[in-house]
């Protein structure tokens, strides 16, 4: 666990640094820190680098692959740690907005987050809905209108930031 937490907290932060403007908006949850191997740590700006050059819901797909493939099989096991595809995520998004869903003021439950899978894409249709309603919006109160409509729920925190920073990459 502490393997799969060091080494995909720091992809994050790195990836965060090349894609993102600004600093990373929070800090991992407390962390029992594992010493990587030398070559692990060489392969962080490569894992980065190549997260970067995709866009943020693949990226946080792909690093929510990463960690749950460092993570040890009975844990995933037992806790059903699974990341949707985004792929599979956009489709039913899609048939959420055929059936009706008004991007600019519904509300988003998400009691499974992990990696943001559903709370990023749906984050990105919410922000660009607002913006086509709203258009003198500031970003501050378009962020935080969005965010009071947003809600995820997980029982591994560190799953629960990756989700958290996979939404505000989005926003």
């Amino acid at each position: 666990m502490a393997l799969a937490r060091t080494l995909c907290a720091a992809v994050l932060r790195a990836y965060w640094d090349r894609a993102q403007p600004g600093p990373l908006p929070q800090s991992p949850p407390r962390l029992t820190a594992a010493e990587l191997p030398h070559t692990v740590v060489d392969l962080v700006p490569e894992l980065a680098g190549a997260l970067a050059r995709i866009g943020p819901d693949r990226a946080f797909y792909e690093l929510g692959r990463l960690y749950t493939g460092l993570l040890p099989a009975s844990f995933r096991s037992r806790y059903g740690v699974y990341y949707t595809p985004p792929e599979l995520t956009e489709r039913l998004l899609d048939q959420a907005t055929l059936a009706g869903v008004d991007w600019a003021i519904c509300r988003v439950l998400d009691p499974a987050c992990g990696g943001g899978a559903f709370l990023a894409p749906s984050a990105r249709r919410m922000l660009a809905a607002v913006r086509q309603s709203y258009p003198e919006l500031a970003p501050t109160l378009t962020r935080a209108q969005i965010s009071a409509r947003l809600q995820g729920y997980e029982i591994d925190p560190f799953a629960a930031w990756i989700s958290r920073a996979a939404v505000d990459a989005v926003l």
